[in-house]
């Protein structure tokens, strides 16, 4: 009896876990923000949502690089947007550049 109790238990607690994920996460997505998906990834590092939490991460910051960039409407500030879009590097004369999209860079 005892056993049958405490494989209950276990497996309300995994449940529970799983629906506070599921909501905190439906939660970060109603809300659309960066500061609701880190605070997302800081409470479920590792969940199935992690990557695609710190994927839109990235997408709400270029958007909001974008509009600044668009909104200064100078040289200066597409410069700014581009260099931030993009990891280059230099080595033995030679430059290359990708798309960042993540936070690591190439060097």
């Amino acid at each position: 009896m005892e056993t049958l109790r405490a494989s209950f238990l276990l497996t309300a607690g995994v449940l529970v876990a799983c629906s506070s994920q599921q909501a905190e996460w439906a939660k970060a997505n109603g809300q659309g923000t960066v500061t609701a998906h880190h605070e997302f990834l800081k409470h479920h590092p590792d969940s199935a949502h992690a990557e695609l939490a710190r994927g839109r991460i990235l997408s709400l910051e270029d958007a909001q690089a974008w509009t600044v960039a668009r909104s200064a409407n100078t040289p200066e500030a597409f410069e700014q947007y581009l260099q931030n879009l993009f990891s280059c590097c230099q080595s033995k004369g030679h430059r290359w550049c990708s798309l960042r999209v993540t936070r690591t860079t190439l060097c």
